[in-house]
C-alpha cells in the first residue's frame, strides 16, 4: 500500500509541474517533450530517472482518459496538449471571430442596401 501512495503522490506532483509549465504558456498547446523542455529550462523539477518523458507522457495520457483530469489531448493532432481551463480562451476566441463576421457580414450586407435606399 505505501508504493501505491508514494506512486499516486509522484504522478500528482509531475501533473503539478505539467500544470505549471502549460500555464506559461496558456495559448500554445504542447507536446510532451515540449512540456519536459518548459519543466527543466525553468528549473521546475529536476528530472531524473531513465526516462522522465515516458514518466510525463504516461500521465498525460491517463490523465486526458478521466473525466475529471487536468488535461485535454487536442482533436485531430498527434499528441499535442493543453489545460482544460484553457478551453474558455478557445471559446472566448471562437465567439469574439463569430461575433466579427457577423458583423462584416451585417456591414456588407447595409452597404448593399444603401444605394438601393438613396433613390
Amino acid at each position: 500500500a505505501g508504493s501505491l501512495q508514494k506512486k499516486k503522490k509522484r504522478l500528482s506532483s509531475v501533473s503539478a509541474y505539467c500544470t505549471v509549465a502549460l500555464e506559461k504558456y496558456p495559448n500554445s498547446p504542447m507536446t510532451a517533450k515540449q512540456i519536459l523542455e518548459v519543466i527543466q529550462k525553468e528549473g521546475l523539477k529536476e528530472t531524473s530517472g531513465t526516462s522522465p518523458l515516458a514518466c510525463l507522457n504516461a500521465m498525460l495520457h491517463t490523465n486526458t482518459r478521466v473525466g475529471d483530469g487536468t488535461f485535454f489531448k487536442i482533436p485531430g493532432k498527434s499528441g499535442l496538449y493543453a489545460l482544460k481551463v484553457s478551453l474558455n480562451f478557445v471559446y472566448r476566441k471562437y465567439i469574439v471571430l463569430l461575433i466579427h463576421f457577423m458583423n462584416v457580414s451585417i456591414d456588407r450586407k447595409v452597404n448593399r442596401l444603401d444605394p438601393l435606399e438613396r433613390k
